[in-house]
C-alpha cells in the first residue's frame, strides 16, 4: 500500500503541477505577444508588462519549489519517508500551489490591463 501511495503521490505532484506550469507558460507567451503588438502600436503597456513579469517571477518560484519537492521524494518506492519529510513535502506543495495561484492572478491582471488598452482604442474611434 505504501508503494502504491508514493507512486500516486509522485505522479500527482509531477503531472498536475507540470500541466499547470505548462498552461501558465503558454498563456504568458500569448499575453507577451499581445503586449509586444500593443507596444508596437504606441500604447503604454507598462502596467501589463509589470503584471506579466510578476506572473513569470511567481511561476519561476513555483518551478523551483517543485524541483525541491521532487528532490525530497524517494527515488525508489522501497525507501521509507519519515513523517518530517512527509510534512515538508506537504508544506512545499502548498507553497507551490500558492505561487501558481499568484502567477495566475498576475497573468489575469496583465490581461485586464490589455483589455483596458483595447477599450481606450475603441472609445477613441467612437468620438
Amino acid at each position: 500500500k505504501r508503494k502504491e501511495f508514493w507512486n500516486r503521490a509522485k505522479d500527482m505532484v509531477g503531472r498536475r503541477f507540470e500541466m499547470a506550469l505548462s498552461n501558465l507558460e503558454k498563456m504568458q507567451g500569448r499575453v507577451g505577444l499581445v503586449i509586444e503588438k500593443l507596444k508596437a502600436e504606441g500604447k503604454d503597456t507598462r502596467g501589463a508588462t509589470e503584471a506579466l513579469d510578476l506572473s513569470k517571477q511567481k511561476l519561476a518560484e513555483a518551478k523551483a519549489k517543485l524541483a525541491e519537492i521532487k528532490a525530497l521524494l524517494p527515488a525508489t518506492t522501497s525507501e521509507a519517508i519519515t513523517p518530517e519529510v512527509f510534512e515538508k513535502i506537504k508544506l512545499m506543495a502548498r507553497e507551490a500551489k500558492d505561487l501558481l495561484k499568484e502567477s495566475k492572478e498576475y497573468l489575469h491582471d496583465a490581461i485586464e490591463a490589455i483589455k483596458e488598452l483595447r477599450d481606450e482604442d475603441g472609445s477613441e474611434d467612437s468620438d
